[in-house]
């Protein structure tokens, strides 16, 4: 008693295949929400985000373009360190690089950029290596902490005013702690 099990064989091929295409479509669907997630999560948050690999950039949110004042076409048209001031320039080339090939840099550090408009830009760099299509890139985002250094540039002015009005007076002028104990006394004592 010959069975033509050729039915049933084929049932269960078919069921295998579906289930791998069904577990290809969720994989999918799952890449597709991560990759939208990170778009918003991108465009949303006020500091620049930005990868790149051979030296040129392949992604930047929005905020790259509001602080650096060019569009993403140009920037990524341009190496990654072609808006760096020129001072700081030879620096941010040397971290990128080894950054972009997986080497050990400094990961945090501020420096200047020149924006489109010419203006000079103060940013906090925060960087990675990671990989993307199979090969090293950078990741990078940026603060623009213009503000913050304009004040402690500012703050250490009138420090120095007031330094050297203190210093200068004949007038005997000090300072004490929450114990009453001197922590300044001017040299006109």
């Amino acid at each position: 008693m010959n069975e033509d099990t050729t039915g049933r064989d084929g049932g269960k091929k078919i069921g295998v295949l579906g289930d791998e295409a069904l577990e290809h479509l969720r994989i999918q669907e799952a890449l597709k929400e991560s990759e939208a997630k990170f778009r918003v999560l991108g465009d949303a948050t006020p500091t620049a985000v930005m990868l790149y690999q051979d030296n040129r950039f392949i992604y930047m949110n929005k905020s790259a373009e509001r602080i650096s004042g060019y569009s993403a076409a140009e920037l990524y048209n341009i190496n990654y360190w072609g808006i760096v001031h020129p001072d700081y320039r030879a620096l941010v080339e040397e971290r990128g690089l080894k950054r972009q090939n997986s080497e050990e840099t400094i990961s945090r550090y501020e420096f200047k950029i020149i924006a489109k408009d010419g203006t000079e830009k103060w940013v906090d760099l925060a960087g990675a290596s990671t990989m993307i299509g199979g090969r090293p890139a950078g990741i990078i985002s940026l603060v623009d902490i213009t503000d913050r250094k304009r004040m402690e540039e500012d703050l250490r002015k009138s420090e120095a005013k007031y330094r050297l009005l203190t210093e200068t007076l004949a007038d005997v002028i000090f300072t004490t702690d929450e114990n009453l104990r001197i922590t300044y006394v001017n040299p006109a004592v």
